[in-house]
């Protein structure tokens, strides 16, 4: 700045001798763009630490100025060390993420930023925990030593402990519960890092999570609990696993959706198994009228349809539009299912005219006797 002031004062006479509009509009641009390469050298001061003693005699002369002497940086030298700082970085982050202890350790020697963020806002110890190496555990303890923080969120509101999870990094996850992370922290979504372990994670994250204080009833913000997110990508053995820890399988959102309906959308038929042997309702409907069995069939689940059909379903509920599954079938062009709905259909119905009879001769008989 005060480089640019003493541009400024120095070119003033210039200024006032200048007879045309024009010429004083030129030499106004020569001042602002003296004033540029000023700013580049005192960037290149701060971003670099270059020193006094680093200066050269190099001048530049412009005709409304005195000469200066200014740094020997040049907008070039800036840019390679620019790159040179990118690339260092760059390899830092990877050593993070494949959890290169070595490397990890040599960079922070070499003065790298330790507090950098990516773009998502991810810091180092994130960076670190989402590695399946074996020595993710000595990067992590080495970052901590660091004093980097064990609860920091990144712009979806992930801590350390929500990368281990979401990524199967169950070392990571072991060492960060061990060193009393938060567990039951929430990402922007309500995601807590339980939820985040059911998604297609290792079977082996959850318990630990619940026996470090995990709370399994916990909602996000679409009242999706751990459960509703295994059955929707989880592993059989996570939906078992939460069921025996009693989830509630028959708990529904204000939609009326279900862990049983999610599971018929993704075609989860496994996940579908253990929820029904839990006692899940099979008939329950969410808010626009529709089954589990309606959803499948229009999320086109036919292997999950089929084995449905073959529970205790029923094939007549309509909808809030008039529609019963086996109009969804038939817009799907799913003839054999919608064959066996209406062989269902019929026996359903033959079995209620049965039991109809029955009951009315029962009644009959009983009137008869008195």
């Amino acid at each position: 700045l005060a480089t640019c002031s003493e541009l400024t004062l120095t070119s003033a006479p210039s200024l006032q001798r200048s007879d045309s509009r024009k010429s004083r509009r030129q030499a106004a641009t020569g001042i602002l763009q003296d004033c540029y390469q000023s700013a580049q050298n005192a960037a290149a001061h701060l971003l670099h630490g270059l020193s006094d003693g680093e200066e050269t005699s190099r001048e530049f002369a412009h005709p409304l100025t005195v000469r200066l002497k200014v740094s020997s940086y040049s907008p070039r030298d800036g840019r390679d060390q620019a790159e040179d700082e990118r690339k260092r970085i760059e390899g830092f982050v990877q050593a993070l993420r494949v959890g290169d202890f070595r490397k990890v350790v040599d960079f922070a020697e070499e003065g790298v930023d330790l507090t950098l963020r990516t773009l998502r806002g991810q810091d180092v110890v994130m960076l670190a925990a989402a590695s399946k190496s074996s020595a993710t555990v000595s990067c992590l303890r080495f970052l901590l030593d660091a004093k980097m923080g064990i609860e920091n969120k990144d712009c979806l509101g992930w801590t350390p402990l929500s990368h281990a999870c979401r990524n199967s990094a169950t070392q990571a996850a072991e060492f960060l519960l061990q060193q009393r992370a938060a567990v039951d922290t929430q990402d922007v979504a309500g995601r807590t890092p339980l939820m985040l372990a059911c998604m297609d994670a290792s079977a082996e994250i959850p318990p630990l999570l619940l026996e470090a204080g995990a709370q399994i009833i916990l909602q996000d913000r679409r009242q999706w609990t751990a459960l509703f997110y295994a059955a929707e990508r989880g592993k059989q053995e996570v939906v078992k696993f939460l069921l025996r820890k009693h989830a509630t399988p028959q708990q529904t959102t204000s939609e009326g959706i279900s862990a049983l309906m999610i599971a018929a959308v993704r075609g989860n038929t496994m996940a579908a198994k253990q929820l029904i042997r839990r006692q899940a309702n099979l008939n329950e409907v969410e808010k626009n009228g529709n089954t589990a069995l309606m959803l499948a069939l229009a999320a086109a689940q036919q292997d999950l349809v089929a084995w449905l059909l073959q529970e205790d379903v029923d094939v007549d509920i309509s909808n809030a539009i008039g529609e019963t599954a086996y109009d969804i079938a038939a817009e799907q062009g799913f003839n054999s299912l919608k064959n066996t709905i209406v062989m269902i259909s019929r026996i359903r119905e033959e079995a209620r005219r049965k039991a109809a009879l029955a009951a009315a001769a029962a009644e009959a008989a009983k009137y008869m006797e008195d």
